[in-house]
């Protein structure tokens, strides 16, 4: 089984191919990478298949694990450069990006507020509201989305406060798969996986799977990001990813050229499931 290494790494990999990006976005080391990729064999005994692989992106962090920790990286880095002292963000009750925001707030010394709009009261949307609770943040209940979002758009004129939007699927955030795209590149070039022919991940706010798809696409990989939506279709469909795509791309490019140059029209291939 694959465990958590005992040290960050000082710089991304994405800074060393696009070393413009190095001297204008900021970058806090949170995350311990590389982390791990190994055979999944609960799912390849299901499928009947040996050739299903997972990456451990759940053991990258021991403060928490998951998909946001690549994203704050930059995310949290930018906070700390504009003197933030204090964050403020929005989620459902059982958000992860949530827990994320209060479980890194508190590691770095950033008091945080969350604006919480209703869910399903889950045993895991409770267990979500006492860990943020437990890593010292302040929670506003919101209820319903209108109600919500007022209260979010009052709580973040809050002053020195940084803002943290829905899913932290900015482009800056989205910097931490495209970079997390290399790093499982130079995993199967070492002989660690073969090249994946398909990557699947449940998307909310869906800026994991653009990151991929852009990732994909400027390696020259025709692997498919295959997304299993997990939100409303209102929030998550082939519209709102390709525009997250499109910014991101955009965003890099207008810091980098030379990722612009390499990627072309290309901006990589996915499909979502509901």
């Amino acid at each position: 089984m694959a465990t958590v290494a005992s040290a960050t790494r000082a710089r991304p990999l994405l800074f060393d191919a696009l070393p413009p990006l190095a001297e204008t976005v900021p970058f806090l080391p949170l995350a311990v990478v590389p982390t791990a990729v190994e055979r999944c064999s609960a799912l390849s005994g299901y499928l009947g298949r040996d050739d299903v692989w997972m990456k451990r992106d759940d053991l990258i962090s021991p403060v928490y694990g998951g998909n946001k920790v690549r994203r704050y990286e930059f995310v949290l880095a930018d906070a700390k450069a504009r003197g933030a002292t204090s964050i403020v963000t929005l989620g459902g009750i059982a958000s992860t990006q949530v827990m994320a925001t209060a479980r890194f707030g508190q590691h770095l010394g950033l008091p945080v507020t969350a604006v919480l709009f209703d869910q399903p009261v889950t045993r895991f949307a409770r267990e979500a509201i006492l860990t943020d609770v437990d890593a010292g943040a302040t929670l506003i209940h919101g209820g319903g989305y209108l109600r919500s979002a007022w209260r979010f758009y009052k709580a973040r004129k809050t002053q020195g406060a940084y803002v943290i939007n829905p899913g932290a699927a900015s482009p800056r955030a989205n910097l931490g798969y495209v970079d997390a795209m290399l790093e499982l590149a130079a995993q199967v070039e070492r002989g660690e996986m073969p090249r994946p022919d398909v990557i699947v991940l449940p998307t909310g706010s869906s800026g994991t799977l653009a990151a991929l798809a852009l990732g994909a696409a400027w390696l020259g990989w025709d692997t498919e990001i295959v997304g299993v939506r997990i939100t409303l279709r209102i929030a998550t469909n082939a519209l709102t990813i390709g525009l997250i795509r499109e910014r991101t791309a955009r965003w890099i490019t207008a810091r980098a050229p030379e990722f612009g140059r390499a990627l072309g029209s290309r901006r990589g291939r996915y499909r979502l499931f509901s």
